[in-house]
């Protein structure tokens, strides 16, 4: 992206900016868990806001008084994005980084909002494998996949597996689902808004 590649935590708040309107993907109610996943990934909500400005792909700002956040370029967001659904797609979640922006997606509720029904059942079936893959996995850099891990999973009383993911769209989850939330819940149409 314009020449250098980004930190998990700005990958994480990118592309949970709606590429059509701006403002973000999250709903109000899981705002909390965007914080929280941002910080999992090593940075504050205003250290990857400064990082994705620095690099010229928004502007805006977060909270009730900054304004709406926005994407100058949607390009380069929908192209991350693109990369990230085909390694979904092909089997090709391989790099750590990818792993861990794919699982704090979901659990943010950014992959419910952003897949559409036929997608969100094969996230459904990496997210599954990557929760146990991603327990066992070694630390690497300043974020370890232990510490998404214990976020995700334990995550402070909330629930978080692929269910709702799947579920709350009138799908079946193709097995005994394991209850909870991988971001489902309420994603208002989803559809591929943010594939562009």
């Amino acid at each position: 992206m314009k020449g250098r590649s980004l930190s998990l935590a700005a990958e994480v708040l990118l592309l949970s900016i709606d590429p059509a309107g701006g403002g973000l993907l999250v709903k109000r109610r899981r705002r909390r868990r965007l914080r929280r996943a941002v910080n999992a990934a090593g940075a504050t909500l205003s250290d990857a806001l400064d990082e994705l400005r620095e690099a010229g792909l928004v502007r805006g700002s977060l909270g009730p008084f900054g304004g709406r956040l926005e994407l100058v370029d949607r390009g380069p967001a929908g192209q991350r994005f693109r990369e990230l659904k085909d390694a979904m797609h092909h089997h090709r979640l391989g790099h750590e980084h990818d792993k861990q922006l794919f699982v704090l997606l979901a659990w943010t509720g950014v992959l419910a909002r952003r897949l559409n029904r036929s997608e969100r059942r094969v996230a459904v079936l990496r997210l599954r494998k990557l929760g146990r893959s991603l327990a066992d996995a070694p630390r690497e850099g300043a974020v370890s996949s232990a510490a998404i891990t214990a976020l995700v999973f334990a995550g402070g009383g909330d629930s978080f597996d692929t269910g709702s993911l799947v579920d709350s769209s009138g799908l079946d989850s193709g097995g005994g689902g394991d209850g909870g939330d991988f971001g489902g819940g309420d994603f208002g149409g989803g559809g591929d808004s943010g594939s562009s």
